[in-house]
């Protein structure tokens, strides 16, 4: 069994899903399984360096507030910055239970081939087009990153990346370089490598449940078959689960997937309760975005530089919505059809009488709804996803006719 939170060389390709927000956290430390005091010294850090720069951001908007083409392009900046604080927030506080789901994924998750080749062909896909698509991401955020970061060397004056206003002569040397310098470090390191380490973290652990639902339906499907024997067999040789000293094969089958459901239950409940704040200031980041990128786009000057950062500043926030959304969908659809694989199962020949009640309380107990949502506001689904451009849409519409007047 590998070692907790070794995931390098698992083959398994499900958990490798794991690989990509590990390497961009641990860069960062904020890794759940990597606490001691100088990771949580550098976290705090990190975090009152955000909340320097959002502060300067806030005092722009203030003192801008009659422009709406200067309030939208530093709001586009002030929104991601504000989810950087609130996610690096999360995985602080929340590392303790982050650690404790981790471990439970590397030591009692089935491996893919639990479920046959054709599962494990089907997982493997699935997992790829999650890779990608957080890959697309992070290029996505890093051309933003760049884009605007850049803008101080493309005019050849004294502005900042970030549009904000300090308390004291930021534009005369050496503070400027220094306020410089710390802008470009901050949006990098900590906005861009916090939020995509989160946000993968987040699709890392959703796609790992999605993952063990689809086993679970697919092994809980030979109950009442002749394949029973071998697919218990495949179970205890993983050592991902305790071994059940029953004669009747069906039923030690079901006994190990009632075990995985519990811990599978467990699991949902506890990410819905770390990510639900920052699910919701997603939510909320996401509505703010897409307008004020859509503002931009239509009202300021835009030259290629403008135009390829803010693109791929609207693009990447489409695409981190839709990972929630479609992820959070993926979790709740597969846990609602567990209880009609269990129905869906050859339990007709099945001769034990108890192991078909068993098989019926099963069924009652797995109807409770599986969900996560942001803050109980909304649950994130596909309906959520077009809520949300409905309403940014809205907003956008509003805020037009406003600078039109």
């Amino acid at each position: 069994m590998p070692k907790t939170g070794d995931i390098f060389p698992l083959k398994d390709p499900v958990k490798r899903a794991l690989f990509i927000p590990k390497l961009l956290l641990e860069s960062t430390n904020f890794w759940p399984e990597k606490r001691n005091f100088l990771t949580k010294a550098t976290n705090w850090l990190m975090l009152l360096i955000c909340v320097f720069i959002e502060s300067g951001q806030i005092a722009f908007v203030v003192v801008n507030f009659d422009d709406i083409t200067k309030i939208a392009s530093a709001m586009s900046t002030v929104s991601t910055t504000f989810q950087a604080i609130t996610k690096m927030s999360v995985l602080y506080f929340y590392s303790h239970k982050l650690k404790n789901v981790l471990r439970l994924i590397w030591h009692e998750f089935w491996p893919a081939e639990v479920g046959g080749a054709k599962i494990a062909s089907q997982l493997q896909l699935y997992n790829k087009i999650i890779i990608s698509a957080a890959i697309t991401m992070f290029i996505s955020g890093v051309l933003f990153a760049f884009g605007f970061l850049s803008s101080p060397l493309r005019s050849g004056s004294r502005i900042l990346p970030f549009e904000a206003i300090y308390p004291f002569e930021w534009n005369q040397s050496p503070l400027y370089e220094i306020i410089y310098v710390v802008e470009w470090m901050t949006n990098i390191a900590f906005i861009v490598v916090g939020i995509c380490g989160h946000d993968y973290l987040f699709v890392g652990i959703c796609s790992n449940i999605v993952g063990q639902y689809i086993l679970l339906k697919s092994v809980v499907g030979n109950l009442g078959t002749k394949q029973v024997s071998e697919v218990n067999r495949r179970i205890e040789l993983t050592k991902t689960t305790h071994f059940v000293k029953v004669d009747d094969e069906n039923a030690k089958l079901l006994r190990l997937c009632i075990r995985h459901h519990v811990v599978l239950t467990h699991v949902c409940e506890e990410v819905a309760t770390i990510f639900s704040f920052s699910s919701f200031i997603q939510l909320f980041s996401s509505v703010t975005a897409l307008c004020m990128a859509a503002l931009i786009m239509t009202f300021a000057e835009v030259d290629v530089a403008l135009f390829t950062a803010v693109s791929s500043y609207l693009f990447g926030h489409l695409l981190q919505l839709f990972l929630f959304c479609t992820l959070g969908n993926e979790v709740i659809d597969h846990a609602n059809k567990f209880p009609s694989e269990i129905f869906a199962s050859e339990w007709y020949n099945i001769d034990d009488v108890r192991i078909k009640k068993d098989m019926l309380f099963v069924m009652q107990r797995a109807q409770i709804d599986v969900k996560i949502s942001a803050m109980g506001v909304r649950t994130l689904d596909f309906q959520t996803f077009i809520g949300v451009l409905r309403l940014s849409f809205s907003f956008y519409t509003m805020l037009s006719k406003l600078t039109d007047v």
